[in-house]
């Protein structure tokens, strides 16, 4: 596995933003299937991106991350701040 570009700050608070509110979507409730929520989550922290951000900025790590990272990262914020 390739290591990708490392994870910013204000990309961290996205990523549990988008957790926070995907999981506190009334309509589709908590009977979601893990890859519809984690691609509703993806959309979320994509539309949390920074629309100002230089096109090189952004591509290289905004856009660059699959869902799949999305929750990776997520599980590891989750893991740090229950630790804390």
């Amino acid at each position: 596995m390739v290591k990708g570009k490392s994870w910013s700050k204000a990309e961290d608070l996205a990523c549990a933003k988008a957790f926070v509110r995907a999981s506190e979507n009334p309509e589709k409730g908590v009977d979601q299937r893990y890859f519809v929520f984690v691609r509703d989550v993806f959309t979320q922290f994509l539309g949390l991106a920074p629309s100002e951000q230089p096109d090189i900025e952004r591509t290289g790590r905004w856009d660059a991350r699959s869902p799949e990272a999305v929750a990776q990262r997520f599980k590891r914020i989750r893991s740090e701040a229950i630790s804390f």
